[in-house]
């Protein structure tokens, strides 16, 4: 357990709950305790380093896996000798299942499918073999959002063997309305595209530095159009944050609206919103919706 120098008291609470577990199985627990809260992605990047099992896998600190999941995906990655093993999850809001979301990833090719869409990125849901995060150069992410990005990347492209456990999901996420990820407001908008800017950075320069990059470039397109992404409820209301958008990855100017893979109505988004138009579109739209 890495303990982000949290406020709360859910490490006394863990504490107490270990005391309860038989002496062998306490011996197996470990807290990591940060001297200042450093976000999640040095969080995941002390547990991967302080790892010792054959296999890692996270869980985040308010979701829940269902009580066979990782004997289920282990059981799949020695049976076929699977680097990586994906699962299908669930996002709950504490009640109800809110979705089911089927992980449709390409396994003959499934560095293309993480990178041209994040919905595959999360790292909750993937077992990986430890060696390929100790024995292979990583880049680890620096910032909170997008941060599973880079290390899915790179841990795709290291990848030999890629497996997708079905049938049932094994995780539940947990969608927190007042979480970092999911608050509304422009400082927090500005916030997430500026942090998912300097992991997507990162995650280019590892492609770059791989030779891989140019395989990918319209994918890698995609992503960094979904860093733009979180300033588009900023760009509805107004153009205050016009040049932000414009030159957040400035190449997208030119090859976005070129690019086979993005819908059409997309495109007349980011048309729109390069014109300048479209937070009087999205007005009008209002209006006339009264």
């Amino acid at each position: 357990f890495v303990d982000d120098f949290t406020p709360d008291r859910s490490i006394d609470l863990l504490k107490k709950e270990v005391e309860q577990l038989p002496p062998p199985r306490r011996k197996q627990v470990r807290i990591i305790n940060l001297p200042q809260n450093m976000g999640a992605a040095k969080a995941r990047e002390v547990g991967i380093k302080a790892a010792t099992g054959e296999y890692i896998i996270h869980c985040d600190s308010d979701d829940w896996v269902e009580r066979d999941a990782y004997r289920k995906m282990y059981d799949c990655a020695k049976r076929h000798d699977y680097d990586i093993v994906i699962a299908d999850y669930c996002e709950h809001d504490g009640n109800r299942i809110l979705r089911t979301v089927h992980q449709d990833i390409n396994v003959k090719d499934p560095l293309r499918s993480v990178i041209a869409f994040p919905i595959v990125c999360s790292l909750f849901n993937k077992l990986v073999k430890r060696s390929l995060l100790n024995n292979n150069e990583i880049y680890y992410p620096i910032c909170h959002m997008q941060e599973d990005n880079v290390l899915c990347i790179e841990m795709f492209y290291y990848a030999l063997h890629v497996g997708y456990q079905g049938c049932t999901p094994i995780y539940n996420y947990y969608i927190n309305p007042d979480s970092i990820s999911h608050r509304q407001d422009d400082n927090a908008d500005l916030r997430r595209c500026h942090d998912a800017h300097a992991n997507t950075e990162i995650a280019c320069r590892f492609a770059k530095d791989k030779g891989f990059y140019k395989q990918y470039e319209n994918e890698f397109l995609q992503l960094k159009a979904n860093v733009r992404g979180f300033l588009m409820p900023l760009m509805k209301r107004s153009n205050r944050y016009y040049m932000e958008w414009l030159c957040c990855f400035p190449e997208l100017n030119r090859q976005y609206l070129f690019l086979a893979e993005v819908p059409a109505s997309l495109k007349v988004v980011f048309l729109l919103t390069l014109c300048g138009t479209y937070p009087y579109i999205c007005k009008l739209r209002s209006l006339l919706h009264r």
